[in-house]
């Protein structure tokens, strides 16, 4: 697992290269589900291509990262069946699903879906999305191993009545390193984190990172800035990552010597040309 440890920091490295670049909402934390709705007009900020799907440019870049670790610890065989779907591709799919009778608590309604944001993927092994693959080598290991590189599985199979999805091994959702970590070690739906980070203030993540709520824009302290909700800005989470021990650990894996004020455009097509091959950048928004 060393290899994959040094994946970790380098997709953890990119996380706070964005944090500290720029002040600005990523969104990345947006809870999206029945309760809370992404408009039909909404579309990620920015989208880029894996393999003929769409993802956020750091979704992209962890999951490139988490399959190049996955082959480290030999297991093969994991790819994209969906990424980034517009709220137009959700209602025509939950429309069939219903009309099959197969829509309830299996296909969530037009804007009601983490695909729609850009940050959520299914993940196969033979084309089947199905509670199986939850049994199979690549799903124990991203049961295990996906936290690390920012991922979470979504809709656990004991938090059905929180999430009101079923059971779904296959549906991991970006949320970057520090709360992927936490929510992994504590066991939380992304429902729950949100509600506990709201009634605590102040978390420590895993990895050392600082997670702080704060309900005003004015009082934001340096760092990565999420909103939590589409609908409203009902507070923002700020993360703070440890920058100097990221950047040595990164230097001893490496052999080389990454620099705090390196760009992040430099940085980013350093990552997509070591892990991916295949991350082709999308200009603008995608309708």
């Amino acid at each position: 697992m060393k290899q994959a440890f040094c994946i970790w920091g380098l997709s953890l490295f990119l996380f706070v290269a964005v944090g500290f670049v720029a002040v600005r909402d990523t969104q990345i934390l947006w809870l999206v589900n029945g309760q809370h709705r992404l408009s039909a007009e909404y579309t990620p900020p920015e989208l880029v291509s894996v393999r003929g799907f769409l993802l956020r440019p750091e979704a992209a870049v962890a999951f490139a990262a988490m399959e190049v670790a996955m082959k480290r610890d030999g297991v093969y065989g994991l790819r994209l069946q969906s990424a980034y779907r517009p709220y137009a591709k959700q209602q025509a799919l939950y429309k069939r699903k219903h009309a099959a009778s197969q829509a309830q608590n299996l296909v969530a309604p037009p804007g009601a879906s983490e695909h729609q944001l850009g940050l959520a993927v299914d993940v196969t092994i033979d084309g089947a999305l199905n509670a199986a693959f939850g049994e199979t080598a690549a799903g124990e290991w991203l049961q295990q191993h996906a936290a690390a590189f920012g991922f979470v599985l979504r809709y656990p199979k004991e938090k059905t009545a929180v999430t009101g999805i079923s059971y779904e091994p296959w549906h991991l959702r970006y949320v970057g390193v520090p709360h992927a970590l936490y929510m992994h070690a504590h066991r939380l739906t992304l429902e729950e984190y949100i509600a506990h980070i709201m009634e605590e203030t102040r978390l420590l993540a895993p990895d050392g990172t600082q997670i702080a709520y704060v309900n005003a824009l004015e009082s934001l302290p340096a760092g990565e800035i999420s909103s939590l909700f589409p609908e409203s800005e009902a507070g923002f989470v700020v993360t703070r990552p440890q920058v100097v021990s990221i950047t040595n650990h990164l230097g001893a894996c490496f052999g080389r010597n990454l620099q705090i004020d390196q760009t992040t455009g430099s940085f980013f097509a350093y990552i997509v040309q070591r892990f991916s091959n295949s991350v082709d950048r999308v200009s603008g928004k995608v309708a």
